[in-house]
């Protein structure tokens, strides 16, 4: 899995808002949660419900708290959620398949959730804009990435679907959702889009 590991790592280095869309409503993360509330309630929910919990720092020095699932009744493998100061200011949803072989309909599961979720995106916050829609070939690797954003003043909502193929590795299909804060992440840069 070498190949689809590279290909995907440099594909998720994702643009910082590089564009707005009409949304009116503001994007508040999920789960009920709140953006700048302290870890308490999500780790009290982890440990009570003994799903896996890790703990570490990203190289932007913020905290990251790693879930794995599986979740009753959720279509997501894996969730990561964000602290600066301790603040929440992101909250990442995973979709993760490796196949073996020629599995479609295992990618197929993955992009349909997906999408499903795209859709009831659109329909709270209107069309998202469409970042990169991009196919290619690498070491008879097969490989497509798809972005998508949808924003207001201070937060987005990052979508990115990958799907790669190769006949003697397999499939793998990921799709990761990202609620961000955008202001609190990397206020010069939001700054800068905005002309200041």
């Amino acid at each position: 899995m070498k190949t689809l590991t590279a290909i995907l790592a440099t594909l998720l280095i994702v643009p910082l808002l590089r564009g707005q869309t009409d949304t009116v409503k503001p994007i508040e993360p999920p789960f009920g949660l709140s953006w700048g509330e302290t870890s308490t309630n999500i780790e009290t929910w982890a440990k009570t419900n003994k799903f896996p919990m890790t703990q570490g720092t990203t190289k932007t020095g913020r905290t990251a708290i790693e879930i794995e699932g599986p979740f009753p009744s959720a279509e997501f493998d894996r969730l990561r959620f964000y602290f600066q100061e301790n603040q929440l200011n992101e909250v990442e949803l995973q979709f993760n398949e490796i196949g073996a072989g020629e599995n479609k309909a295992q990618e197929f599961t993955t992009i349909t959730k997906a999408l499903a979720i795209k859709d009831q995106i659109d329909k709270q916050l209107g069309k998202g804009q469409l970042i990169k829609n991009e196919k290619g070939t690498k070491d008879g690797t097969n490989w497509q990435f798809i972005q998508q954003i949808w924003t207001d003043e201070e937060h987005a909502i990052w979508l990115a679907i990958f799907n790669a193929s190769q006949p003697k590795q397999g499939n793998l299909s990921m799709a990761s959702l990202h609620y961000r804060w955008e202001t609190k992440i990397c206020p010069k840069k939001v700054d800068k889009q905005k002309g200041k």
